[in-house]
């Protein structure tokens, strides 16, 4: 595995994955998914989960990068081809997409205000900074939370105007 893919991922899916009963099984099967960097959640001191027909169960986290329509198809058939191109017996019993958590942030419109200044050659010097500095222009302003039409903001230059998207 490419050691950059590892850290960049779009999707994660659990799975539960089936192994056959026993600690050199499970281990193996542990060792197998560590070693890919997927998140095992039955840590190796608990009792594994028993399934229905005897096998042990095993709850990883997969991290694949990717679309989310085929997210849990996909990990399903990089796990089986891991472990058999390694030669552990174990099956894919079940997937589900870990939905994200999204932060709620607004974006805000903030334009920098020219300062007033009085006389000719002061006018001509701030309008000459203004467009050199970029006052009078927008960007955008990213912040946690939910927008709010009267929410003042805050920004380097005392004189900022900051309106809600809208």
């Amino acid at each position: 595995m490419l050691s950059g893919i590892k850290e960049h991922f779009t999707q994660r899916v659990r799975i539960l994955i089936e192994v056959p009963r026993g600690p050199v099984h499970l281990r193996r099967a542990q060792e197998l998914l560590q070693s890919h960097d997927w998140h095992v959640e039955s840590p190796a001191g608990q009792e594994p989960i028993t399934l229905q027909n005897g096998r042990a169960g095993i709850n990883a986290e997969v991290r694949l990068f990717g679309s989310a329509v085929r997210a849990r198809k996909a990990a399903a058939i990089i796990v089986r081809a891991t472990a058999k191109r390694e030669k552990v017996q174990l099956w894919v019993r079940d997937s589900e997409r870990i939905q994200p958590m999204y932060e709620e942030r607004t974006t805000y419109r903030v334009q920098r205000v020219p300062p007033v200044v009085n006389g000719l050659l002061q006018q001509i010097l701030a309008r000459w900074l203004a467009s050199v500095d970029g006052i009078g222009t927008t960007r955008p302003l990213d912040l946690p939370g939910p927008g709010c039409a009267a929410a003042p903001v805050a920004s380097s230059s005392p004189a900022a105007v900051a309106q809600p998207p809208g």
